[in-house]
């Protein structure tokens, strides 16, 4: 069951949602298929996306009422999400989370710190924080990973281990399998 957000927030949400939606345009692109963010609402479920058509719905988790950082963390991973997305919903890929997760994060730390980084970090199940880690290895072996993913295959769930292996062999077996595989995140 989701609620509505106070109008002052909903605006801050619907705000964010436009800058990050404007950032991920300059950093990979036009998204792949075009919705309207139209509403954001607060679930102890989310943070998730909800798409009716081409309009959606950014579902913010518990703490983003209480705590900006949290907020911007995550409208931002969800923008991610729905920039990427090509309507087949389902668990996305380890390499589109790592990638979720790397930009709010980075966006959490450039606007409160590296400290509040951390805290967010801290907070992380041990599925988001296995893709966190393998993303942010892939960055160390190549310059926009993301970047070179999407140009060569469009997209960023679906692929297999051997098509990341492809593409970056420094990354080894297991690294490639993880940023590959489809997987429920969140548990419960």
């Amino acid at each position: 069951m989701s609620s509505q957000l106070p109008p002052e927030l909903e605006q801050r949400a619907l705000t964010l949602a436009g800058d990050f939606r404007a950032t991920l345009c300059e950093m990979l692109g036009p998204p792949r298929l075009q919705f309207q963010v139209f509403d954001v609402r607060q679930s102890n479920a989310g943070p998730t996306i909800a798409i009716d058509g081409d309009k959606a719905t950014l579902v913010v988790g518990p703490n983003a009422v209480s705590c900006e950082s949290t907020l911007v963390s995550n409208v931002a991973h969800e923008s991610v999400h729905l920039h990427l997305t090509d309507g087949a919903f389902g668990n996305a890929s380890g390499l589109e989370e790592g990638f979720a997760l790397h930009f709010e994060l980075s966006l959490v730390e450039q606007h409160y710190g590296t400290s509040e980084r951390q805290r967010h970090i801290s907070h992380l199940p041990d599925t988001y924080t296995t893709a966190l880690h393998d993303y942010e290895y892939l960055l160390t072996i190549a310059d926009d990973p993301v970047v070179r993913v999407l140009e060569r295959h469009g997209k960023l769930t679906g692929l297999s281990w051997r098509d990341l292996r492809h593409l970056f062999p420094q990354a080894g077996f297991w690294v490639s399998y993880r940023l590959a595989r489809r997987r429920r995140m969140r548990m419960g």
